[in-house]
C-alpha cells in the first residue's frame, strides 16, 4: 500500500528446461486475448504438495519494455466487471485469502536497477522496484499485494490495511537467464514465501485475513480494479518498471507450494 476453493490459472504451456533460450513472437494485444480467454472460464487446479517448479516450453513470450508511461506497455487484467471506476462484481482472479502466484521471467540487471532492500534508503516497499505484479490500491487503508525486484532478488508486500510485510528474497534472478518464480500467502497464519526455480528463498509472517479489493468500492483512479503485469499501475512519479520478458502467469487461490 502506497500513502499517498477453486483456483485460477492464466496459462499451462509444455514443459521447458530452465536455461531455455526463449523467443518473444506475440504482441501484448495477442496477450490481453489469451488472457481474456483463458481467465474467464476458472479453470480447475489442484494444490501441489512439493516445491518442485513447473517448466514450460510454449517458444513465446511477452517482452516488456520498463518505460511505461500514459497506461502503456504493461498487461491490465480487470478484477472483475467494472462500471464508471467501481468493481460491481469479482472474478477469481482477485484472490482475497490463501494465493500462489507464479510465472517465468528473463532479465538482466542493467535494465532493471531497483535498489536493494537493505539499500538503506528508508524505501522498503515493493513498489519502489521494478514492479512486476501490482495489485495496489491507492493511498488507501485497504488491502494490497504486490511482487517486483529489488537489487536483482524477489520482494513481494501484503497488505491488509493495518499491517505491511515486505519479503526480500536472497538469490539473484537477474542474470539473463529464465527462472520460475512463485510467491505463496496463508491468510490464517500469514505466511508468506518465496520460491525461485523450486526451491524456497525466503519466509516470513505477514499480515492475515482477506486482502481482496472490495465489491462496491469508490475510487478516483481508473487503474485501482485491475492486476497489472509490468509496470505501476497508477504511473505514480518516480515508479520503476520491469524490463525483460514474462511468460506462464498462473495465479491459484491456494497455497500450491
Amino acid at each position: 500500500m502506497r500513502m499517498g476453493r477453486t483456483a485460477l490459472q492464466f496459462l499451462v504451456t509444455p514443459k521447458r528446461n530452465y536455461s531455455e533460450k526463449k523467443p518473444m513472437h506475440r504482441s501484448p494485444l495477442t496477450w490481453l486475448i489469451i488472457i481474456a480467454l483463458v481467465v474467464l472460464p476458472n479453470l480447475m487446479l489442484q494444490p501441489q504438495t512439493n516445491a518442485q517448479a513447473p517448466l514450460a516450453n510454449s517458444g513465446s513470450a511477452l517482452r516488456l519494455f520498463g518505460s511505461s508511461s500514459n497506461d502503456r506497455d504493461r498487461i491490465k487484467i480487470p478484477l472483475g466487471t467494472i462500471s464508471s471506476g467501481q468493481l460491481t462484481s469479482s472474478y477469481p482472479v482477485n484472490v482475497a485469502t490463501d494465493f500462489t502466484i507464479e510465472f517465468w521471467m528473463r532479465a538482466d540487471a542493467t535494465n532493471n536497477a531497483a535498489d536493494p532492500c537493505d539499500s538503506g534508503s528508508g524505501n522498503v516497499g515493493w513498489y519502489y522496484g521494478n514492479i512486476l505484479v501490482d495489485r495496489d490500491i491507492f493511498g488507501e487503508n485497504d488491502g494490497d499485494y504486490g511482487i517486483a525486484l529489488r537489487g536483482g532478488r524477489i520482494i513481494f508486500g501484503v497488505n491488509n490495511g493495518n499491517r505491511e510485510t515486505n519479503l526480500c528474497g536472497n538469490i539473484h534472478v537477474t542474470t539473463g537467464q529464465w527462472h520460475h518464480i512463485a510467491v505463496t500467502r496463508n491468510a490464517s497464519s500469514g505466511l508468506m514465501r518465496i520460491f525461485v526455480d523450486g526451491q524456497l528463498d525466503r519466509q516470513a509472517d505477514g499480515p492475515t485475513g482477506s486482502i481482496a479489493y472490495p465489491v462496491g468500492r469508490n475510487s478516483a483512479y481508473a487503474n485501482d480494479p485491475y492486476l497489472v503485469l509490468g509496470a505501476e499501475k497508477h504511473d505514480y512519479p518516480g515508479s520503476l518498471y520491469y524490463n525483460g520478458l514474462f511468460d506462464d502467469l498462473r495465479i491459484s487461490n491456494v497455497v500450491r507450494y
